[in-house]
C-alpha cells in the first residue's frame, strides 16, 4: 500500500525544473514590466473574482462580473463583493503579519468565521491537523517567513504559503481563498506585474492538475511536485496577461468621446436620448459604436447593471 504522508508534514525542496521555472517567471515579468503594457486590472479582477467563487462551488453572471468590474456592488452571491474588494486591496494586505488573517476573516466572512473543528474536510482526501494545531502551525508559518524575509524568494513564499495553507485548513469551507490571497500578495511582492496574473482562472481550469499534485506531494512527502505545478501556473498565468493586455487595452475612439462630451454630468440617457443627441438611427449601431466600447472602458455606468439588456436601460457618464 502506498504511503502517504499528511501534507502539513511534507519537506520542500528545490530541484532543477523549479529554477529553471523561476528564471522563466523572472524573464517574463522583465519582459512585461519593460513593455509597461496597460492592463485593465478592474476587469481582471472581476474575472478572478468569479473564479475563486467558482474554486468553492459558487456560480455567478456575467452581468454581475460587468457590475463589479465597474465598482457596482451585487447582491447575490455576496461573497463576490467581499473577495473583489481583497483583491482591489491586495498591495495592502501583508503575509508576513499574521494579523492579515484576522483582516481577511473580518472581510470575508461577514455572517461569522467557519473554524474547522472537524478531523476531515468535504472533497478534501488528504489528512489534516487537528484544531487544536492549527494556530500553532500557522504562527509557525509565519515566522518561517518572518525569519528568511530577504534570504528566500517571495516567488517560493508565494508557493509554499499556498501549499500551507491548503495543507493545514484552518477552515472548514474557502480555505483556497486565503491561500489564494496570500501567494498573490506574495508574487506581488516579488513583482508588481504579478498582481495582475489570471491565477484563480488557471487554478479553475485546472483543479484535476492541482489534486494530482497534492497526491503526488503526499506520496513523496515532499512539496516539490506541487511546487512545480504551481510555478508553471504562474508562468502560464504570464503569458494569459500579455495576451490579455494586447488584446484588451482600450483605445477610446472619437466617436465615444464626442458622445462623453455631450453627456451632462449626473444625469441618466435612454438609447433614444442618445440617438437623437448624436443624431443617429441605428439603435444597433449606437450600442456597437458608442456604448458598449464606453462601458468595456468603464467610462459609463448602467442605470441597471444586472440586467444590461433591459429596456428602460440608461446611461450616465462616470465621474473621474
Amino acid at each position: 500500500m502506498e504511503k502517504v504522508i499528511p501534507l502539513y508534514k511534507c519537506i520542500y525542496t528545490v530541484n532543477k525544473n523549479i529554477l529553471d521555472l523561476i528564471c522563466s517567471i523572472a524573464y517574463k515579468c522583465g519582459k512585461l514590466t519593460t513593455l509597461n503594457m496597460s492592463y485593465p486590472k478592474a476587469i481582471l479582477d472581476a474575472n478572478e473574482t468569479s473564479y475563486l467563487l467558482e474554486l468553492t462551488g459558487i456560480k455567478i453572471s456575467q452581468s454581475k462580473i460587468r457590475a463589479l468590474s465597474r465598482g457596482e456592488k451585487v447582491a447575490d452571491p455576496k461573497q463576490a463583493n467581499a473577495i473583489y474588494k481583497l483583491l482591489s486591496r491586495l498591495s495592502s494586505f501583508d503575509p508576513n503579519d499574521i494579523a492579515s488573517i484576522e483582516k481577511f476573516e473580518k472581510t470575508y466572512f461577514v455572517d461569522g468565521v467557519p473554524n474547522r473543528m472537524a478531523k476531515k474536510l468535504d472533497d478534501f482526501p488528504f489528512q489534516i491537523p487537528p484544531h487544536s494545531k492549527i494556530d500553532q502551525l500557522l504562527k509557525g508559518l509565519h515566522k518561517f517567513f518572518e525569519s528568511k524575509d530577504g534570504a528566500s524568494s517571495p516567488l517560493i513564499f508565494a508557493t509554499l504559503s499556498f501549499f500551507e495553507i491548503i495543507s493545514i485548513a484552518p477552515y472548514s469551507n474557502s480555505n483556497i481563498i486565503l491561500a489564494y490571497l496570500y501567494s498573490k500578495a506574495f508574487l506581488g511582492k516579488y513583482c508588481g506585474v504579478l498582481r495582475q496574473i489570471p491565477l484563480a482562472k488557471l487554478l479553475s481550469r485546472s483543479k484535476e492538475k492541482l489534486n494530482e499534485s497534492l497526491q503526488e506531494s503526499a506520496s513523496r512527502g515532499d512539496c516539490t511536485s506541487f511546487f512545480s505545478y504551481f510555478f508553471e501556473l504562474v508562468d502560464s498565468s504570464l503569458d494569459e496577461l500579455a495576451h490579455k493586455g494586447v488584446k484588451k487595452t482600450i483605445t477610446v475612439s472619437n466617436k465615444v468621446e464626442g458622445m462623453l462630451e455631450k453627456m451632462e454630468k449626473g444625469k441618466f440617457y435612454c438609447a433614444a436620448e442618445l440617438l437623437e443627441m448624436l443624431n443617429l438611427k441605428s439603435r444597433l449601431g449606437l450600442h456597437k459604436n458608442y456604448i458598449r466600447p464606453a462601458l468595456d472602458a468603464n467610462l459609463i455606468i448602467m442605470s441597471n447593471p444586472l440586467s444590461p439588456t433591459d429596456r428602460t436601460q440608461r446611461y450616465m457618464r462616470k465621474e473621474k
